[in-house]
């Protein structure tokens, strides 16, 4: 049960940390550098990613950039009017 708490209120400062940064898509890499002060490994984001991409507030994708893809993370454009993660 706690750690369901746990993913939830990660959830909540992922989505908030997206949606700050004005744009649609962010690569996972980039949402994990500006969130290093709360998480200290990049293993540390997924079940708050996880819980995003549940309850529909984002949709994983990966490119292809030649090495190792890139996991996009894509804000759905309905979540800004949407109700909040509970």
């Amino acid at each position: 049960m706690m750690g369901a708490d746990t993913a939830t209120a990660d959830a909540k400062y992922l989505l908030k940390r997206i949606e700050s940064i004005g744009q649609d898509e962010i690569s996972k890499r980039d949402l994990f550098d500006k969130c290093k002060g709360k998480f200290k490994k990049m293993e540390a984001i997924e079940p708050a990613v996880q819980t995003l991409v549940e309850m529909g507030y984002i949709k994983q994708d990966e490119r292809n950039t030649g090495g190792r893809p890139t996991v996009i993370l894509r804000l759905n454009p309905l979540s800004k009017n949407s109700k909040k993660v509970s």
